[in-house]
């Protein structure tokens, strides 16, 4: 049997005026998201669900500006147990941190990536050059390209990192400078 993850995602509605949003101070938008988790929690109760705290994970996701001010916020409650506030989350697949740069699940990326790239270099020479090809982009390039759509905006340095792994799966698989 599978498990299957909850997720609860509120979020600032851009159509609210810009000064109503300001004047709420931060505990009372934690409070407003609490009451909301709790009537979730017992709607999920009277439709035979229930929510693992002992699984959940919150993040806040904000501005470093913003962050800065939001910063006393560290636990929320759900279904009765605290739940802390994390500096990034796994969604996925994805490692989505607060700030949205992106930059651990690039560097998680490139981590399993050379990993990968380090086991097929040990078997290239057992290897066709199409079948290399095959296993490197089965094995490595696959991992690149999950969730490209994400990468938009993405720093010119995580961008970097993930061109010199694709530099060190070509090398590989064509076997020039192993």
């Amino acid at each position: 049997m599978r498990r299957r993850q909850n997720e609860i995602k509120l979020a600032y509605n851009p159509s609210q005026p810009h000064g109503q949003f300001q004047s709420t101070s931060v505990a009372t938008q934690v409070n407003n998201m609490q009451a909301c988790l709790t009537e979730l929690c017992q709607w999920f109760l009277c439709n035979g669900l229930a929510i693992n705290p002992d699984k959940s994970e919150a993040v806040v996701f904000s501005t470093a500006q913003r962050s800065r001010r939001t910063n006393s916020v560290s636990s929320i409650d759900v279904a009765g147990h605290n739940v802390p506030i994390s500096k990034s989350l796994k969604l996925l697949g994805v490692t989505l941190d607060a700030h949205l740069t992106f930059n651990e699940h690039v560097n998680n990326t490139c981590r399993a990536a050379y990993y990968h790239l380090r086991a097929l270099r040990h078997i290239r020479s057992s290897l066709t050059d199409e079948m290399a090809q095959t296993v490197a982009c089965a094995v490595v390039h696959s991992r690149l390209d999950y969730c490209n759509s994400l990468y938009v905006w993405m720093s010119d340095t995580n961008f970097a990192k993930l061109q010199q792994v694709q530099n060190s799966l070509a090398r590989i698989v064509t076997s020039t400078g192993v």
